[in-house]
């Protein structure tokens, strides 16, 4: 077994140590010192049974958080993310036990939570009065909700089971009502990451197999495509995101060292990898940051790190290490400006802990020849001084005065 392993799988709430790392906290890890700002900002413990936090959504509006335990039964706990303090809590029913995923609607009334029980139940809270709503308790061999998305529009729901076969599970959310399940063929098995397309046409699971796969399936007939059988070593893809576009994703292996997979969506099949230091850990939490030029990665070591990718170059930019304790990050969200994101561990009781994220700088306004952010009259007289000729990177001609118009104020 892998360094620090005490039993196959955390996510199923049994003990982990964690790769131990030799490095100081807020040290960056050996490939290289982190940028600022990013950096771990504080940390809140939670109370007393709040414990192992392997799932989470955040408000579309970047004000709340929401994480559920892996506990029996779970409990979800929101916390204020202006404030960064814990709020309230709601202990969910008889046999709602520990979520390993959760989806949010778009407009942010309600969360839904997918149980690690046989058979899955899908809890449904309401987060305007932040109470549970109901749950649905799915037939026998939908089981272990590990992974979830959301429609677009938030009309439904498609859950990856850990089951052997895989299955992926349609809940239609305005009803709370099973619609329909699909039984991958065999070897597509544990389902435990996902992405879904921009346009919700499109979702694709990770397996916890050996090696890894990536199964597609299309979410207007609900078939399944495709698969993409990964090479040897690049196993149990624990976490997922996906460009804004679509057009890539990025599926994270849960070993050491850790692998990044980057998989054209376009073409639908593997474009290549990028290994992590060992020192890093394994991956099992996952962002991206607004824009799509980074993601951040939670790892499972003791002390805790963040691992910063350049999703442009693909490389391994940086790296953050937490203070000790905050250890095993097994849950994680960004901020909807990418300012920062809020990383869930797995500890008895749980830990959240803020990092503040790089951000990257306005896109400049067309017409703001002197780039301070403001058309403006400033911006005119560069014009006329300079028509004809090219200044700081535009050139001052009809088109130029044309933007100007556009924009006159604008940022002012």
């Amino acid at each position: 077994m892998p360094c620090g392993y005490t039993c196959s799988n955390l996510k199923a709430g049994c003990a982990f140590l964690g790769l131990s790392i030799a490095v100081h906290a807020g040290q960056g890890a050996p490939a290289g010192e982190p940028e600022e700002p990013f950096a771990r900002d504080s940390a809140i413990v939670l109370e007393e049974g709040e414990d192992f936090l392997l799932s989470a959504v955040m408000s579309p509006d970047g004000v709340s958080a929401y994480f559920a335990t892996s506990t029996a039964p779970s409990q979800v706990v929101k916390l204020d993310l202006d404030s960064f303090e814990r709020v309230n809590a709601i202990t969910l029913g008889g046999g709602e036990n520990a979520p390993r995923s959760a989806i949010i609607s778009p407009d942010g009334a309600k969360a839904w939570f997918g149980t690690n029980t046989t058979p899955g139940r899908v809890v449904e809270i309401n987060l305007v009065d932040f109470e549970r709503a109901g749950d649905l308790v799915l037939p026998f061999g939908d089981n272990v909700l590990n992974t979830a998305v959301i429609a677009p529009d938030g009309s439904a729901a498609y859950f990856g089971t850990g089951t052997s076969p895989g299955r992926v599970v349609k809940v239609n959310l305005d009803t709370l009502e099973l619609e329909e399940s699909i039984v991958l063929p065999p070897g597509e098995d544990y389902l435990r990451s996902s992405v879904i397309s921009p346009d919700g046409s499109t979702a694709y699971f990770g397996t916890d197999t050996f090696p890894g796969q990536v199964v597609k399936v299309d979410l207007l007939t609900f078939e399944r495509v495709d698969t993409i059988t990964l090479p040897e070593g690049e196993d149990r893809l624990e976490c997922a995101v996906i460009s804004p576009d679509g057009s890539a994703a990025w599926f994270a292996t849960n070993t050491i060292p850790g692998r990044i997979i980057k998989v054209d969506l376009t073409n639908f099949e593997r474009a290549e990898s990028l290994e992590l230091p060992h020192a890093d850990g394994p991956p099992w939490a996952a962002v991206i940051a607004p824009d799509g030029s980074a993601a951040y990665f939670g790892m499972g070591t003791n002390p805790g790190q963040v691992v910063k990718v350049d999703l442009q170059e693909f490389e391994r930019a940086s790296a953050i290490v937490l203070e000790p304790g905050e250890a095993n990050l097994t849950s994680a969200v960004i901020a909807p400006d990418g300012s920062a994101a809020y990383f869930g561990n797995s500890a008895s009781p749980g830990q959240i802990v803020k990092v503040t994220l790089p951000t990257p700088p306005p896109l400049p306004i067309p017409g703001d020849f002197n780039q301070d952010g403001c058309v403006d009259f400033r911006d005119f007289v560069i014009l006329l001084e300079n028509w004809g000729q090219e200044y700081m990177g535009t050139f001052m001609d009809f088109g130029a005065f044309v933007a100007l118009l556009e924009n006159w104020w604008r940022g002012c």
